[in-house]
């Protein structure tokens, strides 16, 4: 069984481009670890596309060739059957990637707001009474 991939992606071009000297087991292993370091969303969201059906699964599975006369992406397909719940794993290392990308974007964001909320929450708890001053404590540590 040869799956062919869509055009600008294949195991050989990962493994070039962004997963250099890596083996398809290597790389079976950094999704069974979560190791995101050296896949970006982009690469994640490909492979999720690109995930053998059921009815390729069973193929390979049943497949009887030595694993050096299958295709590269079979032989790739095969290590990756190998790691429990692995569309899950590739699933979560996307969030993952794209939550750290988010969250990036809005850090600047969020220390401004930090900033500006102190400065005018020390300036009213400095002339609030001490019963509004321990809601305004308060207050202020809820916000962070």
């Amino acid at each position: 069984m040869v799956r062919k991939f869509p055009s600008g992606f294949n195991v050989s071009s990962t493994q070039s481009i962004s997963l250099s000297h890596s083996s398809n087991e290597e790389i079976a292993n950094m999704i069974q670890k979560g190791d995101r370091s050296r896949f970006d969303a982009g690469i994640l969201k490909q492979l999720l596309k690109l995930l053998p059906e059921s009815h390729e699964i069973n193929k390979l599975k049943s497949c009887k060739e030595e694993r050096s006369e299958l295709a590269n992406a079979d032989q790739f397909y095969l290590h990756l059957l190998e790691v429990p719940s692995y569309q899950l794993r590739i699933e979560c290392m996307l969030i993952c990637e794209e939550t750290q990308i988010l969250l990036q974007c809005l850090w600047p964001k969020a220390q401004a707001i930090r900033t500006a909320c102190e400065s005018k929450c020390i300036r009213d708890v400095s002339m609030a009474s001490a019963q509004s001053r321990e809601a305004s404590l308060l207050f202020l540590i809820l916000m962070l």
